[in-house]
């Protein structure tokens, strides 16, 4: 697939982008900036037990999985460190902060490292700044706030929506962000606009190891902050919208577990040779969060469509015809705010929902062993999840969580009960 000019000339902007944000904080102009470190880490455990939620489910998954994926056998407990995340932010001057944001991933048998942020700000005013690099794509309230990270939420259980693994949304871009705030009385309007890169041949691909064949993508998110006497309401709203999506076609894995292999490789394929097709992007985010002396609601919804707007050709000259889809995603949580042992206390309930249509082509394209030359297609299940835990703070530095789930839909055991630890430095 040819590719045009302007994609060229957005590869060369992020480069020059990503290689002033590194090389600056290092400069010999940076020598004297106030260099600063932070991270927070977690310890978990967890056992499962029950029936599978979803037979079908269980089924389609097992014989189509994803090598992301670990699952628990009935009754068997999982005890480890997930990793840990370290931030270093060095001021360069008056109005320019420079920050780079490690995650340092315990894997099987080694440890990897994920560069998650990597930018430079530009502090002009309230109103205007100008953040340049590879930073959080500004959707909705969980992706920039609590992400995948258990020391940042209350309750235990990561959010399928904003999971860097999994790709259902594209949690960071590279580019940059216009952002401000402004004020009037006890009204807060807050504003982000990006352009960059954020989708990459397969939707988890770290746009960094992307081949920027895809164009670039366009995020605006509005925020209105409400303030009474006992309690803050923020009502959110963002849109993001990725005309081209360059990909390539592996066969149609649909909600029956049918696999089409008439023109193709069976589930998995080599990238090069394959058949390409471009896809478009359109999702929608409104958020709710209420934050009260008391208690905190917090509710969260995505909406993404994908439509084919190329048409792709196999080998034998037949045409191939991705099916449009949607994916949605819901989460809800009521969490209470009391003290135990003078302690900060957090008891909470939690809803979470998510229905993925006709497949999920996309979305449903993975890297076999973290390879960019090998991909599969795996089998993303609907997932419907109730929990209620409690998260207390042993100091100011520590967070311990207790949470029984139940899965109401989806491939798992119906039950777990997870305990964790997570702590700042």
């Amino acid at each position: 697939m040819k590719t045009t000019m302007y994609k060229r000339n957005i590869t060369k902007v992020c480069s020059a982008l990503l290689m002033s944000a590194v090389l600056i904080p290092f400069s010999a102009h940076a020598q004297d900036s106030k260099l600063s470190f932070s991270g927070f880490g977690e310890v978990n455990a967890s056992t499962s037990f029950g029936e599978v939620a979803n037979e079908k489910q269980e089924e389609l998954h097992h014989l189509f999985p994803s090598s992301e994926e670990q699952h628990l056998e009935d009754d068997q407990l999982d005890f480890g460190i997930p990793g840990f995340d370290l931030i270093g932010t060095a001021r360069l001057s008056d109005n320019v902060i420079s920050r780079a944001e490690l995650f340092f991933e315990n894997e099987e048998d080694a440890i990897s490292i994920k560069l998650l942020q990597l930018q430079i700000q530009y502090q002009v005013s309230e109103k205007f700044n100008l953040k340049v690099g590879k930073f959080l794509t500004p959707i909705g309230y969980l992706n920039l706030n609590q992400r995948f990270f258990g020391y940042l939420n209350y309750s235990y259980r990561s959010r399928d929506m904003v999971k860097e693994s999994l790709g259902y949304a594209p949690v960071s871009m590279v580019g940059l962000q216009f952002n401000g705030k402004f004020f009037s009385n006890d009204l807060v309007y807050g504003y982000k606009v990006a352009i960059g890169q954020n989708r990459g041949t397969v939707p988890h691909e770290t746009v960094l190891s992307a081949t920027f064949d895809t164009a670039p993508g366009i995020v605006i998110a509005n925020d209105f902050k409400k303030s009474f006497k006992n309690v803050d309401v923020t009502l959110g709203l963002s849109g993001y919208y990725n005309p081209e999506i360059s990909t390539i076609y592996l066969d149609s894995l649909g909600k029956e577990g049918e696999l089409e292999t008439d023109h193709g490789q069976g589930d998995t394929t080599g990238v090069e040779g394959a058949p390409s097709v471009l896809l478009r992007e359109l999702g929608l985010t409104p958020y709710l969060k209420v934050d009260h002396d008391k208690f905190q609601v917090l509710v969260e919804y995505h909406s993404m469509d994908f439509s084919q707007i190329s048409e792709g050709v196999h080998a034998n000259g037949d045409k191939i015809n991705v099916p449009d889809y949607n994916y949605q995603a819901l989460s809800a949580q009521l969490m209470f705010k009391t003290n135990l042992l003078k302690k900060p206390f957090y008891p909470y309930v939690r809803y979470d929902w998510s229905e993925l249509g006709n497949g999920g082509y996309y979305l449903g394209l993975e890297e076999i062993d973290g390879s960019h030359d090998e991909l599969q297609r795996v089998y993303r299940p609907d997932n419907t999840i109730a929990m209620i835990g409690a998260a207390w703070d042993v100091s100011a530095f520590s967070r311990v969580k207790l949470e029984y789930s139940r899965k109401l839909n989806g491939h798992e055991l119906e039950n777990t009960i997870n305990f964790g630890t997570s702590f700042a430095f």
